[in-house]
């Protein structure tokens, strides 16, 4: 209701709709305190063939790899223009100005426009923002703001934050990782100036390969409720069904 006193009925019919399971801890189907892995996962597949070698050996092999793409990135950023975006937003800003090239744009005062798209939004040059939200969200302007900036008859460049050009992609590839010689390192060592680490203790079973996968990523296995006698996912704590009584 006040959701709606405040003009947002669309954010109350959405909360109404909303699946149970994703706001009642009683339906929830995962575990809490769980956390997504992605960035990791994809840093273990980048390192997949190298990972069983020792720590050190493998602390190496990613240094020489960051160490080459940083070299790649750095020569790729040399051939870019400095005034312009880097590659990927470039093609992304081609994308939102060819969307709302079509579109009506009524000028309200001296940074306001309203964007006639399938719904009017209104676009604040000054305070980059669009009532779609995705310009403050994203960082980067959307369709409805490209379209402003086209009437308008200014640069894109000059509203899009310098994360996006190609001056900071340059500096952030600018550091160098120094290589690390070995010449000066003994080429082998005699057995009794070699300190090895303790035999751990194998534990039984075939060593696992892949990880283990999480709660919401695999089917749960269905049970049947003591309570309302029904095969699902609850149980007969988790129940809402008010048992009768004789």
């Amino acid at each position: 209701m006040e959701m709606e006193l405040m003009g947002r009925p669309g954010v109350a019919e959405y909360c109404r709709n909303m699946p149970r399971e994703h706001w009642s801890s009683a339906f929830f189907t995962g575990r809490f305190g769980q956390t997504t892995s992605s960035v990791a996962e994809s840093f273990n597949n980048w390192i997949r063939k190298d990972k069983r070698l020792p720590a050190c050996a493998l602390v190496d092999m990613i240094r020489l790899r960051v160490m080459e793409l940083m070299n790649e990135r750095r020569e790729m950023s040399l051939l870019m223009d400095p005034e312009k975006l880097t590659p990927t937003y470039e093609a992304l800003l081609k994308e939102h100005i060819q969307i709302g090239r079509v579109w009506n744009v009524t000028q309200s005062s001296a940074y306001e426009y309203e964007i006639h798209s399938p719904r009017s939004h209104t676009v604040d040059l000054l305070n980059k923002t669009c009532t779609c939200q995705r310009w403050r969200v994203y960082g980067f302007p959307c369709s409805h703001a490209t379209a402003a900036i086209s009437a308008k008859g200014d640069r894109y460049v000059d509203y899009i934050e310098d994360y996006f050009k190609v001056t900071n992609f340059q500096q952030l590839y600018s550091i160098a990782i120094r290589p690390i010689p070995n010449y000066n390192r003994p080429e082998q060592y005699l057995p009794e100036d070699t300190i090895f680490p303790p035999h751990p203790r194998v534990p039984p079973g075939r060593p696992k390969g892949n990880r283990i996968k999480n709660a919401w990523e695999k089917a749960r296995k269905s049970v049947r409720c003591s309570n309302c006698k029904k095969k699902t996912h609850h149980n007969k704590a988790t129940c809402t069904v008010i048992p009768s009584y004789p």
